[in-house]
């Protein structure tokens, strides 16, 4: 009978064994006896076993309009959409399994159940589908299904990745206009969406309302808040919270609650508080530091510039056989760097390399940046030579090897070390180290060498280079280099002055020294072009009156006084606030704008 098979198959489906319940569910259909049951049971052992993509084509098949099959029972949509839900990485199975919720009701003639609709809600939170989610919110209003709180609190959490904050707060009113109270992990999916957004104030007020709701603030929902403030950069309102978490006025801190903390000091003015924290966190709650502790502490190292404490917590890591990763080094190396100690961040390449553990670009990027700051530019474009061509750099393997636990000693007083290929950064800050030292001709080689290897530059590339031939007094050169930085001139009114993929990329800086040598070369058509750029990229120069004085400069030079030009760099700076008796700092500036029938007195008024 069809119950005896049901019976047996559902013994398979438990234990897993699924090929043998679907032997037995082949013969039922053969037979005839397969009712809805026997279908939800096969649908079962599928899901039981694995065999997801099975289930739903199964369940695809019974709710097919002309299959003739029975339709599936409520239980066994929710299973399979429930198994979609564990597959977040395959979006084609996400996708399959939304649709079956529409395919049940076309063909069952009745909408899915509220469970039903929650797994599916479960899979858009576990694929990150916002707008999936708000969906079948709509549908489930369409069906008259009334959605429970977990649907809500499940919708949040689609919400939670990223960062969809407004979307969320539409979905919490829709929660409370339902008459459902929130839930405490409803609110923590809240907190997050705006701590992913670094919305902290929002994050904190949201806190404060759980309290207000007479609902207990767990501690899962204090980091979440903690997380907020650490994005946002506010290292106090972090451990101001934590401080409460530690003084019982809220759920005892744990680990999470602590590296939050760390980070959102390393990120604020309270470096400084980040060792401290450390030492807290083990001394009075028994919290071991782990890798993210020591790793958000030496961001704070990186900050102040106290290389030998970010050491430091690399030895101690070693020591507590916590792993050691390129991340951490990476971290270690830019402390040294901020402090200009390259030897320190040459040795601590070597005791990667020494450790097996993969040296990435940044690694030696931060070396480089070292010796720019120490004014070595010669070595740092030797290292660079060698990272384009594969040799291997010769390091001496003293000081922070020998002697101590961060890595075996060598035996060696000299290792080679193999560079990484540089990429764009590398030759970045190469670059601004030729530029310091006024070393011209070696930021136009290292702008062929970047095509060469194919490496695009940028704008903060051409900055460095304008920068540096325009203080060498090759203005020419300069003014060319802009062309090659900005391609693309106004043609027309209508025409951008930026092609498309450009705006919002220029690099601030690269103004001043182009318009010194738009003064410099008596150009003020070219000085006007440069303010438009300034214009369309949205650029935001800290000097700009200094800027509209060298361009007005460039068009009120002896013997070239362009009044058209003038004019419409008078008339840009009067649209940004400035008016003429601001921008006419020289006699030169002022005798144009007498010429152009300014008159410059308090009230600026025009002739």
């Amino acid at each position: 009978s069809g119950e005896a098979f049901n019976a047996v198959m559902h013994g398979f489906a438990v234990t897993g064994s699924w090929q043998r319940a679907r032997g037995l569910f082949t013969e039922a259909t053969e037979a005839g006896v397969a009712d809805g049951l026997t279908y939800s049971t096969m649908v079962d052992a599928y899901v039981r076993g694995g065999q997801v993509a099975q289930a739903i084509r199964l369940v695809e098949m019974q709710c097919g309009g002309d299959s003739g099959l029975p339709p599936p029972t409520d239980w066994a949509l929710v299973a399979v959409i429930n198994a979609c839900a564990r597959q977040p990485g395959d979006a084609a199975m996400a996708r399959r399994g939304l649709a079956l919720l529409g395919m049940f009701s076309g063909y069952a003639g009745k909408p899915p159940s509220v469970r039903a609709f929650n797994a599916g809600m479960l899979v858009c939170a576990k694929s990150g589908k916002v707008k999936a989610a708000m969906e079948l919110l709509e549908t489930m209003s369409d069906y008259k299904v009334r959605p429970d709180a977990w649907t809500y609190t499940t919708a949040l959490q689609a919400c939670e990745a990223s960062g969809k904050w407004r979307v969320a707060e539409k979905i919490f009113e829709k929660m409370r206009n339902a008459d459902i109270q929130p839930p405490p992990f409803a609110y923590r999916s809240l907190i997050t969406c705006y701590g992913r957004a670094r919305r902290r104030d929002q994050a904190l007020a949201a806190l404060e309302q759980m309290h207000v709701d007479g609902l207990a603030m767990d501690r899962r929902c204090f980091n979440a808040a903690i997380s907020a403030c650490e994005r946002a950069g506010d290292g106090e309102a972090a451990l101001h919270l934590l401080d409460r978490m530690r003084f019982g006025q809220a759920p005892p801190p744990d680990i999470v609650s602590f590296n939050a903390a760390i980070s959102a000091c390393s990120k604020s003015a309270l470096a400084h508080r980040a060792g401290e924290l450390l030492t807290v966190m083990e001394r009075d709650f028994g919290i071991a530091p782990n890798s993210i502790s020591y790793s958000s502490a030496m961001n704070s190292c990186q900050r102040t510039g106290e290389w030998e404490k970010a050491v430091g917590y690399l030895k101690t890591m070693r020591r507590k056989g916590l792993p050691l990763d390129c991340v951490s080094f990476e971290t270690a190396i830019h402390a040294c760097a901020k402090a200009r100690q390259p030897q320190a961040a040459a040795q601590l390449l070597v005791s990667m390399q020494l450790l097996g553990i993969r040296v990435r670009t940044g690694c030696f990027n931060g070396l480089l940046h070292a010796l720019r700051l120490r004014g070595e530019w010669q070595s740092a474009l030797v290292i660079l030579n060698k990272m384009v061509t594969g040799e291997d750099l010769r390091v001496v393997a003293g000081g922070l090897l020998h002697g101590d636990e961060l890595a075996e000693d060598p035996g060696v007083e000299e290792l080679d070390l193999v560079p990484t290929k540089p990429d764009l950064i590398s030759f970045n800050i190469v670059l601004a180290a030729c530029a310091e030292a006024l070393r011209w001709r070696e930021t136009l080689l290292l702008l062929e060498d970047m095509q060469t290897l194919e490496l695009v530059p940028d704008s903060v590339s051409y900055t460095c280079a304008i920068k540096a031939c325009q203080q060498s007094g090759e203005w020419e050169t300069a003014l060319q280099l802009w062309d090659q930085a900005i391609p693309q001139r106004p043609g027309t009114k209508e025409q951008s002055p930026l092609p498309p993929q450009t705006r919002g990329s220029v690099d601030s800086r690269i103004f001043l020294p182009t318009l010194k040598a738009c003064e410099m070369a008596k150009a003020s058509s070219k000085a006007v072009q440069v303010l438009a750029v300034m214009q369309e990229s949205r650029s935001q120069p800290r000097n700009k009156l200094l800027l509209y004085f060298l361009a007005l400069s460039a068009c009120a030079q002896p013997g070239n006084l362009d009044l058209d030009a003038g004019r419409e760099v008078l008339a840009v700076a009067a649209a940004d606030g400035e008016p003429p008796s601001k921008v006419c700092l020289s006699a030169a500036t002022r005798a144009l704008a007498t010429n152009l029938g300014l008159l410059l007195d308090q009230r600026d008024t025009p002739i």
